[in-house]
């Protein structure tokens, strides 16, 4: 049984009283492994046994993980994502699991993605399209082939759709017996000269560089795509049509061929170098919990936790040493969560897996940071568990692990919290994990539903704070879409991807990375970028308005900070934007010894709070590499 299928039956067993059957031996399910494809349904039969292996009439309770599908209390499987995971069903204190696999849904339909269907002559357009199921979902396949109707006029090539002379053609994209197509133009190509911008001094890896083609000294005109070469290795492209970066320092000439002209420049790439470094002030070592989320305010660090029930407080008045000053308990089995309305002088904690069944949200007042107290608590709508919220003004905004929705919480009266609103995807068996919002919207974590866009009056879509209207989605073959975060014109995504078996006692490996998306076009966001540490996942983001750094708690990696200036573009990992990292991970009084497990950082008065799932509260600065000041 997965680690995730027995935190379910252990938080099940907390709910559990003395009316469950105690006298079960073993449970028998069948069939003994499940193997399906998307949108199928499958029923499961559990029989239990006492010790004599007679069967017997008890109440049973099913799971399985969201990231497959849902099982009701009959036992009925419905499959909606691919993957393999377990089934399992317990009575009183015996639990029985099988495995289950999905297979993915082949394509039924493709849809073609040309940035054009006029083209200029000797252009080498790039060919896309995006195939779906039969049940409407995005189907991540490599192996479209194309073809042209009429290869004299546009052939297609390499993944280009090379256009030679004035006419017309049709273009087909296929996967088996599925394919669309679309008639393409091509008008002759004009006459001139081509050049490209020159570049004066060197530029640095990752820098991007755009090469502005001319004709004539005049703009290309549209439908025109240059074919384009780097000479000098194979560490550099040049992306969106004319725009060069590079991953390594060195030499590269860039050859543009375009209407029976060639033009070329150089450009030097020198490493791109940072003159600060972090450095340890403090650690708030923990061994009772493992550490979740955490928020700073005045002299105070609050930490949520996991398999526990406390929100604890430290002290950070003197950084090097930081102190627990109190803690907040509740009926919970996960505090994952903390935000604060700084001007307002109050906090939200989250909960889940409350004996009670009563999960929900718990406001606290700040008036005395260190010491901080319960004014109430709002569980009506929101019962099912909350693991994370956002707070603008009086309203929270929560994710609800029964709906799977977003609820807005008004809590103008502290004492009387009560919802306002509620938005969420049409997908039965969506996963909404995290909410980030910036200057009137929302960008919703939706796990393999990736990232929604939400108006809340800030994208001109006619949404309110309380009547969010949806704007655009975008997702990507890794899934599991854990966390966005708005800067500039970038959104930051991360990934979160366990191994099925992973064990928070043990060491283990995630996987996922940090995705960057560009959404100066709200309605039709474009991903330009990575940040991947390898063998190591990413989790929670943070980054200043006013700063140019993104800090990750990456798991395994440790805490991590990731120069961000400029414009950004292909690999941030490979291109050295990285500044600096830490493995936060200790020896001594820590859950689980010298494995690091970020969770996520906070800048905070000048220096970097962050907390690790194994070993509690770190605190970091910048300090200069060398005599340079820190930029």
């Amino acid at each position: 049984m997965s680690r995730k299928l027995l935190m379910l039956v252990s938080i099940f067993l907390a709910w559990s009283g003395p009316s469950m059957a105690q006298d079960v031996a073993r449970i028998e399910i069948q069939p003994s492994a499940v193997e399906t494809s998307v949108g199928d349904t499958v029923r499961l039969i559990a029989t239990a046994y006492d010790s004599e292996d007679n069967a017997i009439d008890v109440s049973m309770q099913w799971f399985t993980s969201y990231e497959v599908g849902t099982i009701d209390a009959n036992g009925t499987f419905v499959a909606y994502s691919a993957g393999e995971r377990t089934i399992g069903v317990m009575a009183g204190e015996k639990h029985a699991s099988i495995p289950v696999a999905v297979r993915r849904l082949p394509p039924s339909s493709i849809e073609l993605a040309l940035p054009t269907t006029s083209v200029v002559a000797t252009s080498w357009m790039p060919l896309q399209a995006e195939a779906y199921d039969r049940l409407g979902h995005r189907v991540w396949r490599s192996d479209i082939s194309w073809s042209s109707s009429n290869p004299t006029v546009a052939e297609v090539m390499s993944g280009f759709l090379v256009a030679k002379k004035p006419g017309t053609a049709v273009i087909t994209a296929q996967i088996g017996p599925t394919s669309a197509t679309q008639r393409i133009a091509v008008s002759a190509a004009p006459t001139g000269d081509l050049t490209l911008a020159a570049r004066l001094g060197a530029i640095r890896t990752g820098d991007v560089y755009r090469l502005l083609p001319t004709l004539d000294g005049q703009p290309l005109p549209s439908g025109s795509f240059p074919r384009f070469t780097v000479i000098g290795g194979s560490s550099a492209e040049v992306t969106d049509g004319a725009t060069f970066v590079a991953e390594e320092a060195g030499e590269y000439t860039v050859v543009a061929e375009f209407a029976g002209s060639t033009a070329l420049t150089k450009l030097l790439v020198d490493q791109r170098e940072f003159d600060r470094k972090l450095e340890l002030i403090g650690h708030g070592a923990l061994a009772a919990a493992h550490t979740g989320d955490l928020w700073l305010y005045k002299n105070a660090a609050y930490v949520g936790s996991y398999h526990d029930t406390k929100l604890r407080v430290y002290n950070i008045s003197d950084p090097a040493n930081p102190v627990l000053s109190d803690s907040i308990e509740v009926d919970a089995r996960r505090v994952n969560d903390v935000k604060v309305n700084a001007d307002a002088g109050f906090a939200v904690m989250t909960r889940e897996g409350a004996a009670n069944r009563k999960n929900g949200i718990v406001i606290l007042d700040l008036a005395d940071p260190l010491h901080p107290t319960i004014i109430s608590e709002y569980t009506e709508t929101v019962s099912g568990g909350v693991h994370n919220v956002f707070i603008v003004g009086d309203l929270v905004y929560a994710t609800h692990g029964g709906t799977r929705d977003m609820h807005i919480i008004d809590v103008s009266d502290r004492d009387n919290p009560r919802e306002v609103g509620r938005w969420g995807i049409d997908n039965p068996n969506r996963v909404l994990h995290d909410i980030f919002i910036k200057d009137g919207i929302a960008y919703l974590s939706y796990w393999d539903d990736g990232l929604v866009i939400l108006d809340l009056g800030g994208a001109g879509k006619g949404g309110t704070p309380t009547k969010p209207v949806f704007v655009s989605r975008v997702y990507y073959p890794q899934g599991n879409t854990h966390v966005a975060w708005r800067w500039r014109n970038y959104v930051f995504t991360g990934d979160e991807i366990f191994p099925p078996d992973w064990d928070a006692e043990k060491p283990f490996q995630p996987t996922g990375y940090v995705h960057v998306f560009d959404v100066t076009d709200l309605e039709n966001p474009v991903e330009v970028a990575k940040y991947e540490v390898p063998e190591a996942g990413a989790h929670n983001l943070w980054i200043e308005d006013d700063q140019e750094t993104l800090y990750i708690g990456y798991y395994n990696a440790g805490l991590r900070a990731l120069d961000v200036s400029g414009e950004l573009r292909g690999d941030l990992y490979e291109q050295g934007r990285e500044i600096d990292f830490y493995l936060t991970g200790a020896a001594e009084n820590v859950r689980v010894p010298n494995t690091p497990m970020n969770w996520g950082a906070m800048y905070y008065d000048d220096k970097i709070f962050s907390a690790d799932f194994n070993s509690g509260l770190w605190i970091h600065k910048w300090v200069p590499t060398g005599d340079r000041p820190i930029s």
